[in-house]
């Protein structure tokens, strides 16, 4: 079950960052045309249900599934002196948890407001919330590697 998660977790990292990507481009043109429309705002929702998504998968992986978290939690000062145990435990998930709550006021915020400056709204929540998903992800070339695509085999 472990493996098919982090498959699944690893998988959808890419949907929400071309997600992500588009909600931001969305948003920016949206805000350069000085009108929002209903469909400016698709993107945005699939930026938000990804995210939703990926966080249930994450927290299902670091809460019950992950033996990196339950050997780190069992001893949780040395896994803080640990630079990756620490990303894992802490830095991860918060940022993750923080993306997911950008993101989430980006969409709000372009729902209630019915002018361009939805756009403009918008694309700040969805930047911000992309940035933190773009720091949070262990990258092949960071600190913390995990390959570009997981395979399940």
């Amino acid at each position: 079950m472990y493996e098919t998660l982090l498959v699944v977790h690893s998988a959808l990292r890419w949907l929400v960052v071309l997600a992500g990507l588009w909600a931001v481009a969305s948003a920016f043109t949206a805000a350069r045309r000085r009108e929002w429309t209903p469909a400016d705002g698709r993107p945005g929702l699939f930026f938000v249900l990804g995210l939703d998504l990926q966080l249930l998968v994450g927290l299902a992986l670091f809460l019950f599934f992950s033996p990196i978290t339950r050997a780190a939690l069992l001893d949780l000062g040395g896994a803080m002196r640990s630079s990756a145990s620490r990303f894992w435990i802490v830095e991860h998930p918060t940022l993750m948890i923080a993306a997911v709550v950008l993101a989430h006021v980006g969409r709000v915020a372009a729902r209630r407001a019915g002018s361009y400056r939805a756009g403009n709204r918008a694309q700040f929540w969805f930047a911000l919330a992309m940035v933190a998903v773009l720091l949070a992800t262990p990258w092949p070339f960071g600190g913390h590697a995990r390959p570009w695509f997981r395979l399940p085999f």
